[in-house]
């Protein structure tokens, strides 16, 4: 409804017609009677809520809503929701926040899955568990969280080897992983009618175990296995071996040298057509030495000759002498050719 304007107005003395007069009436009727708009309430009206029927509001400034709900609503200020309150209704719906600061009073659970909460700056969880957690560019199974260089939460990058353990690099740096204590095997070399092992790498300043199972591949009964570094064949050798009967009388037979192009291991233990002769054992190699020695080897063994019923004990000892910088040995029959496999295994 408008603002009423009165259609027919009437002067004194003036003859007032019949349909005039309830033209206007009716005017009033007319506008009043379900046609009330805006314009025709005061500014202050102060109408009571109690008068308003908001269950179907029908259309609130320029938007319709369907009934009893809002499709737009613009709440300016401070604005209080009390009691149970739902904000969207299925999973496409979307809430956006623009506050600088979000103050939760109570404890609060949340239950349901957050599937993204995008880049949380700060965050500080107190209890709880964190379950199938990605922290930082980790993925690697058993890899370790640390406190990185950059002061956050990541993967130690490093995930070691069997055996290895933790060792702190002090502080300011990320732990690494170094061999744990006592042995680790290091390689395993086999030999098929070989006459070289070739080079077994090895380093300077470690102590390693060296286990070693050979037959004589030739048939021919000259296997002499001699040891070598750095697949140096100069005269810097020094070597003593003491081969030892078993028996009920046994005799000892002791060799050496002190300046060979080898470490002798021990004697030629033979090979007939009809068995292999084997010449098993194990030895040290040390190379954590100064001065003018390079290496030591100390170790034993036992040759048993191709009938199974001979045995032979041998010690034999070794060094070599200046100042190689160890990088590997070798072991090789001095004639012939063998079958064998070697081990070596790192002490910590």
């Amino acid at each position: 409804m408008a603002l009423i304007t009165i259609p027919n107005s009437f002067s004194a003395g003036a003859t007032i017609v019949a349909s005039e007069h309830n033209d206007n009436f009716s005017t009033i009727a007319d506008d009043y009677n379900g046609n009330i708009t805006n314009a025709n309430v005061a500014a202050g009206a102060a109408i009571v809520g109690s008068k308003l029927n908001l269950a179907a509001p029908g259309n609130i400034g320029a938007t319709t809503p369907g009934t009893g709900k809002f499709t737009t609503l613009n709440a300016t200020g401070a604005t209080t929701l009390d009691g149970a309150t739902t904000i969207g209704n299925a999973s496409g719906d979307a809430l956006t926040y623009h506050p600088a600061a979000w103050t939760l009073t109570n404890s609060v659970s949340i239950t349901g899955t957050w599937t993204d909460l995008g880049t949380v700056t700060t965050v500080d969880i107190n209890g709880g568990t964190l379950d199938g957690v990605q922290i930082g560019g980790t993925t690697a199974t058993g890899e370790l969280i640390v406190n990185d260089s950059a002061d956050a939460a990541n993967g130690l990058g490093d995930q070691g080897t069997s055996g290895q353990i933790l060792e702190s690099a002090g502080a300011g740096s990320n732990p690494t992983w170094v061999a744990g204590p006592g042995t680790s095997l290091l390689s395993t070399t086999t030999m098929t009618g070989s006459s070289n092992s070739g080079n077994i790498a090895i380093a300077a300043a470690k102590v390693y175990f060296v286990t070693f199972e050979f037959n004589d591949a030739d048939d021919t009964g000259g296997a002499v296995m001699a040891i070598r570094f750095n697949s140096d064949g100069n005269s810097i050798y020094n070597w003593v071996h003491d081969t030892i009967s078993h028996g009920t009388s046994p005799a000892s037979s002791l060799v050496g040298d002190n300046s060979d192009t080898e470490i002798e291991m021990g004697p030629a233990f033979k090979d007939e057509a009809t068995a292999d002769s084997t010449f098993r054992g194990q030895f040290f190699i040390n190379t954590t030495l100064e001065g003018a020695l390079s290496a030591t080897v100390k170790g034993s063994g036992v040759i048993q000759d191709d009938t199974g019923g001979v045995y032979n004990g041998v010690d034999f000892s070794g060094v070599a002498l200046g100042t190689l910088t160890i990088a590997d040995f070798e072991i090789l029959p001095l004639a012939g050719n063998v079958d064998g496999v070697i081990k070596v295994y790192e002490f910590a």
